[in-house]
């Protein structure tokens, strides 16, 4: 059972998503997580577009488009109504798009029932038009509304994992600020890692392995010694004794796009 107020009141919808990302952000600034507070201020203020995002980001689209279809003499008026493109170089060019947006935006368009529309560079439009009998004014990669749901949500649950693992390893997080000093670097090191597997990679807090952390004047003289497991990989798992070091020589590397 969850302790700290922050966590209950995400997990209840008593606070928006906003107010819990300041929380961690504060938080993770506390314990000096870079990673993790940079991923909470953009998914705050947004993302720039020299930004790889993460995967969740990246979302499926729809081409839309305002057009006429002429025909037997007769002229069709359309919206913002999905285009009957058949080229399908441009289909598939334009199936994905990065979300660049705040979560605030994104929010604010699920609250509205609204989708988001982005308009396309009108220099295709000859290429969307070819093959058929359309004309068309503007073109938008459209993202529905249950996209935006789709990611919000994945937000809120990466946001609700990094803090009940923190909870885990610091206790009640209400006071929105952790004193390190207690705490041996290594396995402070190993809190910023774990973090970064749940709110850039996706995994659970349930699968990453609960090593809690103890601080740097516990654990001194005679004592049997601790053997960890510890999961490299989902289908992976190794274990060490703590003598061997391996907490520091352990580190993730996340591999990036180009």
């Amino acid at each position: 059972m969850a302790k700290s107020n922050i966590i209950k009141e995400l997990a209840t919808d008593a606070c928006d998503i906003d107010t819990a990302l300041n929380r961690l952000y504060l938080i993770a600034t506390s314990i000096n997580d870079i990673e993790l507070s940079t991923w909470a201020k953009k998914e705050l203020s947004g993302y720039k577009e020299t930004d790889e995002v993460p995967n969740y980001r990246v979302v499926s689209t729809h081409l839309v488009g305002n057009f006429n279809v002429v025909g037997a003499g007769k002229i069709w008026t359309y919206t913002k109504a999905e285009l009957p493109c058949v080229n399908s170089e441009i289909l598939d060019k334009f199936k994905k798009r990065n979300l660049y947006l705040s979560v605030k935006t994104l929010s604010m368009a699920i609250k509205n029932d609204n989708a988001i529309l982005i308009p396309l560079d009108m220099r295709l439009i000859p290429f969307l038009e070819e093959g058929t009998t359309i004309s068309i004014s503007a073109a938008y990669q459209e993202i529905t509304n249950p996209t935006l749901q789709d990611t919000v949500q994945t937000i809120k649950n990466r946001l609700l994992d990094s803090l009940i693992y923190l909870e885990n390893q610091f206790g009640c997080l209400d006071e929105l600020d952790i004193d390190i000093s207690q705490y041996k670097t290594d396995l402070i090191q190993k809190v910023h890692d774990d973090c970064a597997k749940i709110v850039l990679q996706g995994i659970s807090v349930t699968n990453i392995v609960d090593s809690k952390i103890s601080k740097s004047n516990l654990g001194r003289g005679n004592r049997q010694e601790k053997t960890t497991t510890v999961e490299i990989d989902p289908q992976i798992t190794i274990e060490k004794k703590e003598s061997d070091g391996w907490f520091s020589k352990i580190k993730k590397i996340f591999s990036r796009k180009k």
